[in-house]
């Protein structure tokens, strides 16, 4: 579950000033009777939102896209889930999970519940759910996903047609047998990929399971109407109560501008509020409650090639770079629509915070630059060709250029961005990071173990002390030992500056003044399980 970032292709964030004249549609203020808003929770109603596209599949072995999950997580439900802030995991389908002294045999209860077809949640199929995801008949893309538990790669490499580390135990319960102690257990099974499937239907529709699919999630899937909108409806026997809503349907529309033309002729209840049409709606009091914001687990960043003179052998200089971006612009700049950022982990992955990278003092960076020696030729700045990250990363080249250091900026298409981000072909790199489940080891790990240099640790960083940390902070069941740990981390690698932070997304969209009990996710999970109309 991964939030987009604010920069990202087909989301026109650009600086204010680019942006009032980019839109003339005029808010439709005229609320009528829902203005005094949406009341009570009540039963009923059907609620309208929007995907980017058609997410062709929701088998859960197979999600990837935004549109996939952002519809999934209303429909699937795994033995864990998101909070419907998106930010914390609690339990779903698994009423109790035990981890035993050795923290790697875990213990699993379920709930008494059932699938949506009326067949019973049984632990023989949630064994069969998680290997399916694994199974190389399966083709998931997401297939290593649960390599930490005893025999998934034996089955993912062929060389086992099961995975011995999941024992059923009874009719409602199992053992999960891990390689090694893993505390972030848990948040990974609220992964969407690792949702349970009714075996029987999932069997039964094996061609066309994703259009057909069977989980145990707070709607079922109902009507599909081809690259148009789909449906779900309330499940009447939903574990944790039955939604209040009848009805969701998403609307397939891909352009920005024709869902704020639907939510003003009010035929759109919820829709992610663009940038063009943010500051009429935010300064408008008649809609400003109806916003939502939901601060992401998302972090962008400078990746600093420490392979690579002369940043990498200069730690003045890096400094000079650390205080001299001008994040308070950056900010103001996206209509207060990020936060700024000196640490690397978002604020709920953050228990113990590290000391930040730096505080902005461009008064100080021509010193450090003064000490350090100003680079002798531009320094090579790789970016996304996202026209809408261009101006922000303009401001930032104009911020170093004052304190004497010249950066030429190179905004590549993705393919080759990837590639030169990977192969280490740049200087300076502006990157993203969101975790892919919500614990900070799926956040800091990939960005900085020397075994993840080339696909993942763009700093290609190597520090024997944080390794060791990082396998320490993977196994403590204790979470005071691992908020502990991770701040070490965090002190060790803000200390050398391998990375710059520098924004922390907000996510912003606006809902119809009768939409009750409706919070945006964090993870861009938006679920509407507690969500009401008033009419």
């Amino acid at each position: 579950m991964t939030p987009r970032p604010l920069f990202r292709t087909g989301a026109a964030v650009l600086l204010v000033a680019a942006l009032t004249a980019c839109s003339s549609i005029e808010p439709d203020t005229s609320s009528g009777d829902d203005s005094a808003g949406p009341g009570e929770p009540r039963s009923g109603g059907t609620l309208t939102t929007f995907a980017s596209g058609d997410p062709a599949s929701l088998d859960p072995a197979l999600l990837t896209g935004y549109d996939q999950i952002v519809i999934g997580t209303n429909i699937l439900e795994g033995l864990f889930r998101l909070n419907t802030e998106g930010n914390a995991v609690e339990p779903a389908l698994a009423e109790k999970a035990e981890a035993g002294a050795d923290g790697r045999t875990w213990t699993i209860q379920l709930r008494q519940t059932t699938f949506t077809n009326g067949d019973p949640v049984t632990a023989d199929d949630v064994k069969f759910s998680l290997e399916r995801v694994v199974n190389p008949a399966t083709k998931s893309p997401r297939a290593q996903i649960i390599d930490i538990v005893a025999g998934a790669t034996e089955l993912r490499t062929g060389k086992a047609d099961e995975i011995s580390g999941i024992v059923v135990t009874g009719e409602r319960a199992l053992t999960v047998t891990l390689t090694q102690p893993y505390a972030g257990f848990t948040a990974l099974l609220a992964s969407p990929q690792l949702a349970i499937v009714s075996e029987r239907a999932a069997t039964e529709n094996a061609a066309d399971f994703g259009a057909k699919v069977v989980s145990a999630g707070p709607f079922k899937l109902g009507e599909w109407q081809r690259n148009q909108q789909l449906s779900a409806t309330a499940n009447d026997s939903y574990w944790d109560g039955r939604p209040y809503l009848d009805t969701v349907i998403w609307r397939f529309v891909p352009d920005e501008n024709t869902r704020m033309l639907e939510f003003e002729s009010d035929s759109m209840d919820i829709t992610w509020l663009p940038p063009a049409s943010y500051d009429r709606y935010a300064k408008d009091p008649k809609w400003s409650e109806n916003l939502g914001r939901a601060e992401t687990l998302h972090t962008e960043m400078f990746a600093i090639n420490m392979e690579r003179q002369p940043l990498g052998g200069s730690k003045p200089l890096r400094q000079a770079i650390c205080v001299t971006v001008d994040r308070a612009a950056a900010v103001a700049g996206l209509q207060g629509r990020a936060n700024e950022a000196y640490t690397l982990l978002p604020e709920p992955l953050e228990k113990s915070p590290p000391k930040p990278a730096c505080a902005a003092d461009a008064d100080a960076a021509e010193a450090l630059v003064a000490e350090a020696g100003a680079p002798t030729t531009p320094l090579r700045l790789i970016a996304p060709s996202w026209s809408n990250l261009t101006k922000t990363l303009e401001l930032y080249q104009a911020n170093l250029k004052a304190v004497g250091i010249d950066v030429q900026l190179n905004q590549l298409e993705q393919a080759q961005y990837q590639q030169a981000l990977d192969q280490g072909d740049f200087d300076l790199a502006w990157t993203y990071r969101v975790p892919d489940f919500i614990d900070p080891d799926s956040f800091i790990t990939p960005l900085v173990a020397s075994d993840r240099i080339g696909f993942g640790n763009a700093a290609r960083y190597r520090s024997s002390q944080v390794d060791n940390l990082l396998t320490q902070a993977r196994s403590s069941m204790d979470e005071n030992t691992r908020a502990g740990l991770y701040q070490q981390i965090g002190d060790a690698v803000l200390g050398e500056l391998a990375y710059i932070p520098l924004l922390h997304n907000v996510y912003v969209d606006i809902h119809q003044p009768r939409v009750g009990g409706y919070v945006p996710s964090a993870m861009d999970a938006h679920n509407y399980r507690k969500t009401w109309v008033a009419q």
